[in-house]
């Protein structure tokens, strides 16, 4: 380390890291700065900070994005690269991708929420650019060795409010099967209702997966709209299964198919799209005068009344094919009420024989 008076009467100050790389070197005008810099200097140095390369002291967020893409996305899907580089494209690259690396402060990532949110994004959205953020400047750390803190904390992710999903009541339920009857929409929303399978893995089932005699829909596979293909596996990896019910076994032998064919068919006999379920479900709700739901509000609507039907919210988990109750508990709704009335319920038995006793 070092103090270097200049022919112009400054101070130059210049410290190597552990590394034996200089840090970043400044003029000051007078010792007593100079000297103050290079403690602060000494400090890294002393918490093992490394200094950053040359490539690191003159690359920009923009070009720094583009080798990261290169060397740090292999393990992620296809999707959610083009997510988040639209992400990055639209809300970050216009704010901070033309400042260097290096530069960059909590203040300016900050900066990037606040236009977010300024834009109307959803704190759901601005979540997504936080943890594409939070990576890439993890791994300006610990893999490129650029920087030696990331200019970013988790206190600065935001807070996502829960929103309360739709689903239907029994009664509501009973109605959009009624009024699907006939229809190529009835066979997506009887799965949906009875065995709580994911949009994309109604798209992907074929009769194969249906198994007659055990009564079971095996979920190998399901359709990924953001990469649009057919991929081997369901949402959660493993292969699921979903137990079905005499009717809807009743159900699906009156439409029999085989082999590869798919199980649900638009009006032309091909396999349906999520878009079309979307419309075509909405247009039913409406029509019968019930919820308007979503094809993944199904599946809410399958958990909570299966929670209704047996008390359990362990069975829902299973049917739904989900290794964690608490997120069953996010697809399970009105269940405050349902216990409130098992409760009163017991309360009223026990009542009743206290006063059988006196």
């Amino acid at each position: 380390m070092a103090i270097i008076p200049t022919t112009r009467g400054n101070y130059q100050v210049r410290v190597r890291d552990c590394n034996n790389r200089f840090y970043p070197y400044k003029t000051f005008n007078t010792r007593k700065e100079a000297r103050s810099y290079e403690r602060q200097l000494c400090l890294k140095r002393d918490a093992n900070e490394i200094a950053p390369s040359k490539l690191a002291k003159s690359i920009t967020l923009n070009d720094y994005n583009k080798l990261w893409e290169k060397e740090c996305r292999s393990k992620v899907s296809n999707g959610w690269i083009k997510t988040q580089a639209k992400n990055y494209k639209y809300h970050v690259a216009p704010i901070i991708g033309d400042r260097k690396l290096t530069s960059l402060t909590k203040r300016d990532v900050n900066h990037v929420f606040i236009q977010a949110s300024n834009k109307g994004l959803s704190s759901q959205s601005i979540v997504h650019i936080f943890n594409l953020l939070n990576k890439m400047f993890g791994d300006a750390v610990d893999h490129f060795e650029f920087i030696s803190t990331k200019p970013i904390s988790l206190k600065m992710k935001p807070k996502v409010h829960s929103k309360e999903r739709a689903y239907l009541n029994e009664v509501e339920a009973a109605k959009l099967i009624t009024i699907s009857k006939g229809t190529w929409l009835e066979t997506p929303i009887r799965l949906g209702l009875f065995t709580g399978m994911r949009a994309g893995e109604m798209q992907a089932l074929i009769w194969n997966y249906v198994n007659f005699k055990e009564q079971t829909i095996s979920i190998r596979a399901t359709y990924d709209r953001k990469e649009k293909v057919y991929k081997n596996h369901p949402k959660q990896k493993d292969w699921g299964q979903a137990d079905m019910s005499d009717e809807l076994t009743s159900y699906l032998k009156s439409i029999r198919g085989f082999g590869n064919d798919f199980v649900c068919k638009s009006p032309k006999g091909e396999p349906i799209s999520y878009h079309s379920f979307l419309k075509g479900l909405k247009r039913l709700c409406r029509e019968a005068g019930i919820t308007v739901i979503t094809p993944h509000e199904l599946r809410h609507t399958c958990a909570t009344l299966i929670r209704n039907a047996t008390g359990s919210e362990g069975y829902a988990k299973d049917m739904l094919n989900q290794k964690c109750l608490r997120t069953t508990k996010r697809y399970i709704h009105g269940s405050n009420k349902n216990l409130k009335h098992a409760a009163n319920t017991f309360a009223n038995v026990i009542k009743e024989k206290v006063s059988q006793i006196n």
